[in-house]
């Protein structure tokens, strides 16, 4: 999980910065997502500040 978790984030946020109109709505909550995971996964090992 650690490994793949970067690549997750930059790949969601490539894919916001790139949406375009009705494209754009379905990338924001999937990054939303992501971005929840590695909340949950970041407070589970304790790294509380980076979460």
């Amino acid at each position: 999980m650690a490994r793949r978790l970067p690549k997750l984030l930059r790949s969601t946020e490539a894919t916001v910065s790139l949406a375009e109109g009705e494209e754009r709505g379905p990338a924001v909550i999937v990054r939303a997502h992501a971005l929840l995971l590695a909340g949950g996964y970041l407070t589970q090992v304790r790294q509380y500040d980076t979460a």
